[in-house]
Protein backbone atom coordinates (compact mmCIF):
# COMPACT_ATOMS: atom_id res chain seq x y z
CA UNK A 1 0.00 0.00 0.00
CA UNK A 2 1.44 3.42 -0.94
CA UNK A 3 2.73 5.55 1.92
CA UNK A 4 0.99 8.82 2.57
CA UNK A 5 2.16 12.34 3.16
CA UNK A 6 0.45 14.64 5.66
CA UNK A 7 -0.36 18.13 4.41
CA UNK A 8 -2.43 21.12 5.56
CA UNK A 9 -4.70 22.10 2.65
CA UNK A 10 -6.68 25.35 2.45
CA UNK A 11 -9.80 25.42 4.62
CA UNK A 12 -13.21 25.91 2.94
CA UNK A 13 -14.78 29.27 3.64
CA UNK A 14 -17.60 27.71 5.67
CA UNK A 15 -15.05 26.32 8.14
CA UNK A 16 -12.75 29.32 8.19
CA UNK A 17 -14.81 31.25 10.71
CA UNK A 18 -15.92 31.06 14.31
CA UNK A 19 -18.61 28.40 14.59
CA UNK A 20 -20.55 26.27 17.01
CA UNK A 21 -19.78 22.58 16.69
CA UNK A 22 -21.87 19.49 17.33
CA UNK A 23 -20.77 19.45 20.98
CA UNK A 24 -22.54 22.84 21.38
CA UNK A 25 -19.32 24.74 22.11
CA UNK A 26 -17.83 27.58 20.04
CA UNK A 27 -14.50 27.29 18.25
CA UNK A 28 -12.17 29.51 16.26
CA UNK A 29 -11.57 28.94 12.52
CA UNK A 30 -10.79 25.33 11.71
CA UNK A 31 -7.64 23.80 10.28
CA UNK A 32 -7.38 20.59 8.29
CA UNK A 33 -4.78 17.82 8.21
CA UNK A 34 -4.95 15.69 5.07
CA UNK A 35 -3.18 12.51 3.93
CA UNK A 36 -2.20 12.22 0.28
CA UNK A 37 -0.67 9.58 -1.96
CA UNK A 38 0.33 9.84 -5.59
CA UNK A 39 -3.24 8.84 -6.42
CA UNK A 40 -4.79 11.65 -4.41
CA UNK A 41 -6.24 12.35 -0.97
CA UNK A 42 -6.89 9.26 1.16
CA UNK A 43 -7.84 10.78 4.51
CA UNK A 44 -8.38 13.98 6.48
CA UNK A 45 -9.23 15.34 9.91
CA UNK A 46 -10.33 18.76 11.15
CA UNK A 47 -9.26 20.52 14.33
CA UNK A 48 -9.76 23.89 16.01
CA UNK A 49 -9.14 25.91 19.16
CA UNK A 50 -11.98 26.68 21.53
CA UNK A 51 -13.15 30.28 21.37
CA UNK A 52 -12.89 30.95 25.09
CA UNK A 53 -9.91 32.81 26.63
CA UNK A 54 -10.41 30.99 29.95
CA UNK A 55 -10.05 27.50 28.48
CA UNK A 56 -7.06 25.95 26.74
CA UNK A 57 -9.14 23.40 24.86
CA UNK A 58 -9.36 22.03 21.36
CA UNK A 59 -11.60 20.09 19.01
CA UNK A 60 -10.89 17.18 16.68
CA UNK A 61 -13.64 16.05 14.33
CA UNK A 62 -14.58 15.00 10.78
CA UNK A 63 -12.19 12.04 10.61
CA UNK A 64 -12.43 10.56 7.10
CA UNK A 65 -10.22 7.75 5.79
CA UNK A 66 -10.45 5.73 2.58
CA UNK A 67 -11.37 2.14 3.37
CA UNK A 68 -8.06 0.46 2.38
CA UNK A 69 -6.21 2.74 4.84
CA UNK A 70 -8.40 2.15 7.90
CA UNK A 71 -6.32 -0.80 9.07
CA UNK A 72 -3.02 0.65 7.88
CA UNK A 73 -2.55 3.11 10.73
CA UNK A 74 -3.85 6.24 8.96
CA UNK A 75 -6.63 7.09 11.48
CA UNK A 76 -4.09 7.02 14.33
CA UNK A 77 -1.63 9.10 12.29
CA UNK A 78 -4.22 11.78 11.57
CA UNK A 79 -5.40 11.94 15.17
CA UNK A 80 -1.81 12.18 16.43
CA UNK A 81 -0.97 14.93 13.90
CA UNK A 82 -4.02 16.97 14.93
CA UNK A 83 -3.12 16.50 18.60
CA UNK A 84 0.42 17.68 17.97
CA UNK A 85 -0.84 20.80 16.21
CA UNK A 86 -3.15 21.56 19.13
CA UNK A 87 -0.41 20.80 21.62
CA UNK A 88 1.72 23.46 19.93
CA UNK A 89 -1.06 25.92 20.81
CA UNK A 90 -0.79 24.81 24.46
CA UNK A 91 -4.10 22.95 24.43
CA UNK A 92 -4.65 20.86 27.57
CA UNK A 93 -7.98 19.19 26.83
CA UNK A 94 -9.55 17.96 23.58
CA UNK A 95 -13.13 17.11 22.65
CA UNK A 96 -13.37 14.62 19.78
CA UNK A 97 -16.74 14.62 18.02
CA UNK A 98 -17.77 11.69 15.83
CA UNK A 99 -21.02 10.58 14.29
CA UNK A 100 -22.42 7.85 16.50
CA UNK A 101 -22.93 4.35 15.12
CA UNK A 102 -20.22 4.60 12.43
CA UNK A 103 -17.41 2.91 14.40
CA UNK A 104 -15.44 6.15 14.15
CA UNK A 105 -14.96 6.22 17.90
CA UNK A 106 -12.76 3.11 17.89
CA UNK A 107 -9.74 5.02 16.60
CA UNK A 108 -10.19 7.66 19.30
CA UNK A 109 -10.59 5.04 22.02
CA UNK A 110 -7.28 3.55 20.91
CA UNK A 111 -5.71 7.02 21.19
CA UNK A 112 -6.82 7.43 24.82
CA UNK A 113 -10.18 9.22 24.46
CA UNK A 114 -13.15 8.24 26.60
CA UNK A 115 -16.93 8.80 26.08
CA UNK A 116 -18.19 12.01 27.64
CA UNK A 117 -21.69 12.70 26.32
CA UNK A 118 -23.94 12.54 23.25
CA UNK A 119 -25.69 15.19 21.19
CA UNK A 120 -28.74 14.77 18.99
CA UNK A 121 -29.65 16.84 15.92
CA UNK A 122 -33.38 17.13 15.26
CA UNK A 123 -35.13 18.65 12.27
CA UNK A 124 -38.65 19.87 11.58
CA UNK A 125 -40.26 19.95 8.15
CA UNK A 126 -42.24 23.16 8.67
CA UNK A 127 -44.28 22.61 5.52
CA UNK A 128 -45.84 19.65 7.34
CA UNK A 129 -46.00 21.19 10.80
CA UNK A 130 -49.02 19.90 12.65
CA UNK A 131 -51.15 21.96 15.01
CA UNK A 132 -49.90 21.84 18.58
CA UNK A 133 -52.65 22.36 21.18
CA UNK A 134 -52.02 24.97 23.87
CA UNK A 135 -53.10 24.93 27.51
CA UNK A 136 -55.20 27.76 28.92
CA UNK A 137 -54.01 28.02 32.53
CA UNK A 138 -50.93 30.19 31.80
CA UNK A 139 -50.17 33.08 29.47
CA UNK A 140 -47.90 32.65 26.43
CA UNK A 141 -46.33 35.61 24.64
CA UNK A 142 -44.13 35.87 21.52
CA UNK A 143 -41.62 38.72 21.98
CA UNK A 144 -38.77 40.32 20.05
CA UNK A 145 -37.19 42.07 23.05
CA UNK A 146 -36.17 40.54 26.36
CA UNK A 147 -35.01 41.45 29.84
CA UNK A 148 -31.58 39.78 29.76
CA UNK A 149 -31.19 39.49 33.52
CA UNK A 150 -34.65 37.97 33.94
CA UNK A 151 -34.06 35.44 31.16
CA UNK A 152 -30.56 34.55 32.42
CA UNK A 153 -31.94 33.90 35.89
CA UNK A 154 -34.63 31.61 34.48
CA UNK A 155 -32.11 29.74 32.33
CA UNK A 156 -30.11 28.77 35.41
CA UNK A 157 -33.18 27.89 37.47
CA UNK A 158 -34.94 25.88 34.76
CA UNK A 159 -34.91 22.11 34.59
CA UNK A 160 -32.29 20.48 32.36
CA UNK A 161 -31.42 16.94 33.45
CA UNK A 162 -28.49 16.71 31.04
CA UNK A 163 -25.42 18.81 30.28
CA UNK A 164 -25.87 22.26 28.78
CA UNK A 165 -23.07 24.65 27.90
CA UNK A 166 -24.30 27.17 30.46
CA UNK A 167 -23.85 24.76 33.34
CA UNK A 168 -20.40 23.58 32.34
CA UNK A 169 -18.12 22.86 35.28
CA UNK A 170 -14.39 22.17 35.40
CA UNK A 171 -14.98 18.55 36.33
CA UNK A 172 -14.56 15.83 33.74
CA UNK A 173 -16.86 12.87 34.09
CA UNK A 174 -19.28 11.02 31.82
CA UNK A 175 -22.61 12.79 31.74
CA UNK A 176 -25.66 10.84 32.74
CA UNK A 177 -28.26 12.89 34.55
CA UNK A 178 -26.84 15.94 36.26
CA UNK A 179 -28.15 19.07 37.92
CA UNK A 180 -26.43 22.42 38.06
CA UNK A 181 -25.19 22.91 41.67
CA UNK A 182 -27.56 25.47 43.15
CA UNK A 183 -27.68 24.62 46.85
CA UNK A 184 -24.95 26.48 48.75
CA UNK A 185 -22.23 25.86 46.14
CA UNK A 186 -18.62 25.67 47.18
CA UNK A 187 -16.47 28.71 46.32
CA UNK A 188 -15.06 27.03 43.19
CA UNK A 189 -18.56 26.23 41.96
CA UNK A 190 -19.62 29.80 42.66
CA UNK A 191 -16.74 30.94 40.45
CA UNK A 192 -17.85 28.56 37.71
CA UNK A 193 -21.42 29.81 37.94
CA UNK A 194 -20.28 33.45 37.66
CA UNK A 195 -18.27 32.57 34.58
CA UNK A 196 -21.19 30.77 32.98
CA UNK A 197 -23.57 33.59 33.93
CA UNK A 198 -21.35 35.99 31.99
CA UNK A 199 -21.43 33.66 28.98
CA UNK A 200 -25.22 33.45 29.09
CA UNK A 201 -25.69 37.22 29.35
CA UNK A 202 -23.24 37.73 26.47
CA UNK A 203 -25.29 35.37 24.30
CA UNK A 204 -28.51 37.12 25.28
CA UNK A 205 -27.03 40.45 24.17
CA UNK A 206 -26.95 38.98 20.67
CA UNK A 207 -30.67 38.15 20.78
CA UNK A 208 -32.42 39.44 17.63
CA UNK A 209 -29.36 41.57 16.79
CA UNK A 210 -28.34 40.02 13.47
CA UNK A 211 -30.65 37.14 12.56
CA UNK A 212 -34.40 37.72 13.15
CA UNK A 213 -35.17 36.01 16.44
CA UNK A 214 -38.11 35.63 18.79
CA UNK A 215 -38.70 34.19 22.24
CA UNK A 216 -41.90 32.54 23.40
CA UNK A 217 -42.37 33.04 27.13
CA UNK A 218 -44.92 31.31 29.35
CA UNK A 219 -45.87 33.08 32.57
CA UNK A 220 -48.04 32.37 35.54
CA UNK A 221 -48.78 35.79 36.88
CA UNK A 222 -45.49 37.64 36.46
CA UNK A 223 -43.33 34.55 36.97
CA UNK A 224 -41.70 32.86 33.96
CA UNK A 225 -42.43 29.14 33.93
CA UNK A 226 -41.08 28.33 30.47
CA UNK A 227 -39.44 29.72 27.36
CA UNK A 228 -38.41 28.73 23.87
CA UNK A 229 -36.24 30.82 21.55
CA UNK A 230 -36.30 30.55 17.78
CA UNK A 231 -34.44 32.31 14.95
CA UNK A 232 -34.83 32.40 11.19
CA UNK A 233 -31.88 30.12 10.48
CA UNK A 234 -32.75 26.68 9.09
CA UNK A 235 -29.46 25.12 10.28
CA UNK A 236 -29.33 26.61 13.79
CA UNK A 237 -32.89 27.51 14.67
CA UNK A 238 -32.60 27.59 18.47
CA UNK A 239 -29.92 28.68 20.95
CA UNK A 240 -31.74 27.48 24.05
CA UNK A 241 -34.66 25.37 22.89
CA UNK A 242 -37.50 24.61 25.26
CA UNK A 243 -36.77 25.27 28.93
CA UNK A 244 -39.35 24.90 31.68
CA UNK A 245 -39.47 25.53 35.40
CA UNK A 246 -38.60 22.65 37.69
CA UNK A 247 -42.09 22.53 39.17
CA UNK A 248 -44.39 22.70 36.12
CA UNK A 249 -43.81 19.34 34.49
CA UNK A 250 -46.87 17.57 33.10
CA UNK A 251 -48.82 20.74 32.33
CA UNK A 252 -48.02 20.87 28.57
CA UNK A 253 -45.93 24.02 28.94
CA UNK A 254 -43.42 22.71 26.38
CA UNK A 255 -46.18 22.10 23.84
CA UNK A 256 -47.57 25.58 24.38
CA UNK A 257 -44.13 27.07 23.68
CA UNK A 258 -43.29 25.02 20.60
CA UNK A 259 -46.46 25.86 18.67
CA UNK A 260 -45.94 29.66 18.46
CA UNK A 261 -42.16 29.29 18.04
CA UNK A 262 -42.28 26.94 15.06
CA UNK A 263 -45.32 28.77 13.67
CA UNK A 264 -43.37 32.06 13.64
CA UNK A 265 -40.54 30.36 11.76
CA UNK A 266 -42.95 29.10 9.13
CA UNK A 267 -44.37 32.59 8.74
CA UNK A 268 -40.86 33.82 7.91
CA UNK A 269 -40.78 31.47 4.94
CA UNK A 270 -38.42 28.99 6.59
CA UNK A 271 -39.21 25.45 5.43
CA UNK A 272 -37.01 23.44 7.81
CA UNK A 273 -35.69 24.05 11.31
CA UNK A 274 -32.96 22.35 13.32
CA UNK A 275 -31.91 22.13 16.93
CA UNK A 276 -29.03 20.29 18.59
CA UNK A 277 -29.48 19.12 22.15
CA UNK A 278 -27.41 17.08 24.60
CA UNK A 279 -28.25 13.72 26.11
CA UNK A 280 -26.58 11.21 28.34
CA UNK A 281 -24.56 8.34 26.93
CA UNK A 282 -27.32 5.76 27.21
CA UNK A 283 -30.62 7.59 26.85
CA UNK A 284 -32.23 10.77 25.54
CA UNK A 285 -32.92 14.06 27.23
CA UNK A 286 -36.69 14.39 27.82
CA UNK A 287 -36.74 17.38 25.45
CA UNK A 288 -35.91 15.01 22.57
CA UNK A 289 -39.16 13.18 23.20
CA UNK A 290 -41.00 16.50 23.43
CA UNK A 291 -39.71 17.61 20.02
CA UNK A 292 -40.37 14.25 18.37
CA UNK A 293 -43.70 13.25 19.89
CA UNK A 294 -45.39 16.65 20.20
CA UNK A 295 -44.23 18.47 17.08
CA UNK A 296 -43.06 15.75 14.71
CA UNK A 297 -39.31 16.43 14.66
CA UNK A 298 -37.09 13.80 13.06
CA UNK A 299 -33.69 12.73 14.42
CA UNK A 300 -31.16 13.60 11.71
CA UNK A 301 -27.92 12.79 13.48
CA UNK A 302 -26.43 11.55 16.72
CA UNK A 303 -22.91 12.48 17.78
CA UNK A 304 -20.62 11.00 20.39
CA UNK A 305 -18.36 13.42 22.25
CA UNK A 306 -15.14 11.92 23.56
CA UNK A 307 -12.57 13.65 25.73
CA UNK A 308 -8.83 13.47 26.35
CA UNK A 309 -6.37 15.39 28.52
CA UNK A 310 -2.98 16.17 27.07
CA UNK A 311 0.06 16.35 29.28
CA UNK A 312 1.02 19.86 30.23
CA UNK A 313 3.26 21.55 27.71
CA UNK A 314 6.68 22.40 29.26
Amino acid sequence: MPAWTLTTPPVPESLGRRRREANLLWYRPSRIMAAKTAAGMVGAIRYALRDDPDRNEGLITDLVVEQPYWNAGLPAALIEAAEQALRADRVEKIDAVVQDGQKLSESFHAAGYWPFRKTVVLEWDLTRLKDIPASGDFAVELVDQIDREEIADFVFQSYQPYWRWWKETDEDKPIGRAEYPVDEPKPILEKVKRRNWARVVKRLREFNAVTPQRMVIARQGRKIIGLCDVKADPEESMDWGVLISRDVGGRAVGSALLGPALGWLREQGVQTAQVTTTSGLDDYDPVVYLYVLVSGAQIRGEFLVLRKHLRAVP
